[in-house]
């Protein structure tokens, strides 16, 4: 039997949006809670706002002219010579559209409108915008983060948890072990699902919503 409530007084007027096409919405009346709630516009689960949406930008219209993917995405920041062939290559291999991001802005908008599935950010100490979307990805709530696998391509040890912690990612990657990204991906990701799956699912389970405005 599906069960509802009715919106208490510290819910109402909570805000959500959609991860695809950026909509806004409110609470509004009852809430089912027993199923993801889809966005109007594209059907994508809506996902709560959280204060990080001020880190977000959009054209003086307050539109998104770019014509991003309506897929499943991969976002990359290459910030090395050697070519990143072995990354984009697994990454579509896993069904997923590569979106090569050039500075924070830019990462900050497709983390807005596509349905990021991964981040892998690839620099060394003196990238200047490497570094800038990296802490536009830390300053990201840990709700936020938890949406997508992450991963930092640099001068750390692979698969140390405690600096991937400290990075606010899921995974740290020596270059040298590039040769070895398929196995290393693999096994992170699937920790990673093995320990979000059901927290994930909770939090898919988004109340009857009313648009903003």
């Amino acid at each position: 039997m599906t069960s509802k409530v009715t919106s208490s007084s510290h819910q109402e007027g909570r805000e959500f949006r959609c991860p695809s096409c950026g909509g806004r919405f409110r609470l509004k009346g009852q809430i089912n809670l027993t199923r993801p709630i889809p966005c109007p516009k594209c059907k994508v689960p809506l996902e709560a706002a959280t204060k990080t949406e001020g880190l977000f930008t959009t054209d003086s219209k307050g539109e998104e002219p770019f014509d991003w993917p309506r897929g499943a995405t991969a976002l990359i920041y290459w910030g090395f010579s050697d070519p990143k062939d072995p990354v984009t290559r697994i990454l579509r291999a896993r069904g997923l559209e590569i979106v090569e991001v050039h500075d924070r802005d830019h990462f900050l908008k497709a983390l807005r409108y596509t349905q990021t599935e991964a981040v892998i950010l690839a620099f060394g100490p003196e990238d200047k915008k490497g570094i800038e979307i990296w802490q536009a990805l830390s300053q990201l709530s840990a709700h936020d983060r938890r949406r997508f696998f992450s991963a930092l391509i640099g001068p750390y040890k692979t698969l140390d948890d405690l600096e991937a912690f400290r990075l606010s990612v899921d995974l740290t990657i020596n270059p040298r072990d590039i040769p070895h990204l398929a196995d290393i991906l693999a096994r992170a990701w699937q920790e990673r699902e093995r320990l979000y799956r059901k927290f994930l699912e909770l939090l898919d389970r988004l109340p009857a919503l009313a648009p903003l405005g």
